[in-house]
């Protein structure tokens, strides 16, 4: 139904999922008509298509559409990223890579000093889903829509993955940026553009009923 409105009558936010939902109809008409769309071939084994002899075809296309449409969240985490970032105003972003947060600061704080800021080859290219500046902090957000969102390997993704690992390269003093010619490491980098502590956060909104997380609901 979203997709049948006409696009200048929407607010920001159904403009948001109206674009994720026409991805996922483009994509199921694909999957659903497209002989030439195939599993691979661990795929196909595991849910049992070359075990099928009759109807193989159909069968393909039902696990196809089912699979993808119950796979995707119609773009659900990356709105709420986007809803958060908004509220947090001029100083908070969404989907921000490690080599851009320099630049981005610069603009946030509006450092009149302009600096050519470039990453060096131990660019780590880590991805964050929440940032926000307040005052002298730097405040990372990693957020997840379920406590099933993912699964286990979410959690290690936004804990060892993103903020261990950013931990690691700032203890270690690694090389990571370069402004103006001059080689630095991210603290270097952070406190030329004011930053002088980090803060990392990670959380869940929901259960899987749909109401607000909780430790025993996680459980």
């Amino acid at each position: 139904m979203l997709l049948l409105q006409n696009p200048s009558n929407l607010s920001r936010e159904e403009s948001w999922l109206r674009d994720a939902y026409s991805n996922i109809v483009s994509n199921l008409m694909i999957f659903a008509t497209n002989p030439t769309s195939t599993f691979d071939s661990f795929s196909a084994n595991f849910m049992g298509l070359d075990s099928i002899e009759n109807s193989k075809h159909e069968y393909r296309a039902l696990m196809e559409v089912t699979s993808y449409f119950w796979g995707s969240k119609g773009g659900r985490g990356a709105l709420l990223e986007k809803v958060l970032a908004s509220t947090g105003g001029a100083s908070a972003a969404n989907g921000i890579h490690l080599s851009k947060i320099p630049d981005w600061i610069s603009l946030v704080k509006g450092v009149k000093e302009i600096r050519e800021w470039k990453v060096t080859g131990s660019d780590p290219k880590l991805k964050f889903d929440l940032l926000n500046v307040i005052g002298d902090r730097l405040v990372f957000l990693e957020i997840k829509n379920r406590v099933d969102s993912g699964g286990t390997a979410a959690r290690e993704e936004a804990l060892a993955k993103k903020f261990l690992k950013l931990a690691e390269i700032i203890q270690n003093g690694v090389t990571v940026y370069t402004g103006d010619g001059v080689d630095m490491d991210i603290a270097q980098a952070f406190l030329s553009l004011g930053i002088k502590k980090l803060e990392m956060h990670a959380g869940f909104l929901f259960n899987v009923n749909g109401s607000e997380a909780s430790i025993e609901d996680d459980r």
